[in-house]
């Protein structure tokens, strides 16, 4: 029987509707568990997320069998559902229809990762790196 070895490692990152910034901090511990569960029910391997108000970034390692949009549309409509359902209007969660998505090699792992840790810190001194940041569904000039 032969077998398939895989490592295929994605750098997803989308924007909240029209830049709002709707994820504070309460709204962020709810979704970041929604799409941390989400990942287990679809077979996902989260390996890191985290973002600011107005974005969310994720490190996804994903099977062959697996695609990428997919995934990303799971994340994006159940996260955002799940959010408003649990705020019943108080507040509420949504995506615009853009996404980046980035692949990149086991190497780089510990680099993205602590990228995507300490997004708050990267955007609070102006660090962020403009080919990661998504601005109204587009990347950055």
């Amino acid at each position: 029987m032969s077998k398939v070895y895989s490592e295929l490692y994605y750098h997803l990152t989308w924007h909240t509707k029209d830049d709002k910034p709707y994820i504070d901090a309460e709204v962020e511990r709810f979704l970041f568990s929604c799409i941390g569960q989400k990942c287990k029910q679809q077979g996902y391997r989260l390996l890191s997320i985290n973002g600011i108000a107005n974005h969310i970034h994720v490190l996804l390692l994903l099977q062959p069998a697996q695609a990428v949009w997919e995934a990303v549309n799971s994340l994006k409509g159940s996260s955002s559902h799940d959010v408003n359902k649990h705020f019943e209007g108080k507040k509420t969660l949504y995506w615009q229809n853009g996404y980046g998505i980035f692949t990149f090699s086991k190497q780089d792992l510990p680099a993205m990762t602590k990228y995507v840790n300490e997004q708050k810190c990267h955007h609070h001194k102006g660090r962020a790196n403009k080919e990661f940041e998504i601005e109204g569904g587009s990347l950055e000039p």
